[in-house]
């Protein structure tokens, strides 16, 4: 077999990809491209607003298994902006006066001493817009049922007109709507 053979020319030009053949690929991976990541401009705002209620409601079963597992009362307290603009906060703390009883216990106020054990500053567009618990404050009893009566909190998206809901029923339950 000699290398400069008919045949073996042939084999070597049948094998690749043409110039045009290459740019016509990637033309239509790049109008692919444009199409999906306009797409995920539009879900990144629900993805983000879904996300924090989960870690809301997640935040709040941790809080009534802490005070099941602590036999102590645990509060939370919400700071609620407008939306827009974007923002807000929470905080779950222990409701017991503190280690030295400079606060008041089981009033679901972080006064005094208590101690917060968790705590998160909403941002990338999430606001805490609205809440229906008194003084925007509430909180679990050392059975986990609801201390200070139920209520729920609203978190909004400043780019999207959705909200979604975290509700504390009167057994302790927390729901996500």
């Amino acid at each position: 077999m000699y290398l400069n053979s008919e045949k073996n020319v042939k084999a070597i030009k049948a094998g690749g990809f043409t110039l045009v053949e290459m740019m016509v690929v990637i033309g239509i991976i790049s109008i692919l491209s444009a199409v999906v990541f306009s797409g995920l401009n539009k879900w990144v705002p629900n993805y983000r607003l879904k996300g924090a209620a989960q870690e809301l409601h997640a935040a709040m079963q941790r809080a009534k298994s802490m005070a099941i597992k602590s036999n102590r009362n645990v509060g939370f307290e919400f700071t609620k902006v407008a939306c827009p603009p974007e923002g807000g906060s929470y905080r779950m703390f222990i409701d017991d006066g503190g280690p030295d009883n400079t606060g008041s216990a089981k009033d679901n106020q972080m006064t005094g001493s208590e101690t917060s054990f968790y705590s998160v500053n909403l941002t990338a567009g999430v606001c805490l817009s609205a809440t229906t618990f008194t003084n925007d404050r509430g909180g679990f009893t050392a059975r986990g049922v609801a201390s200070g009566g139920t209520g729920s909190v609203t978190l909004g998206h400043v780019k999207i007109p959705r909200t979604r809901k975290v509700t504390l029923l009167v057994s302790g339950g927390v729901k996500m709507e």
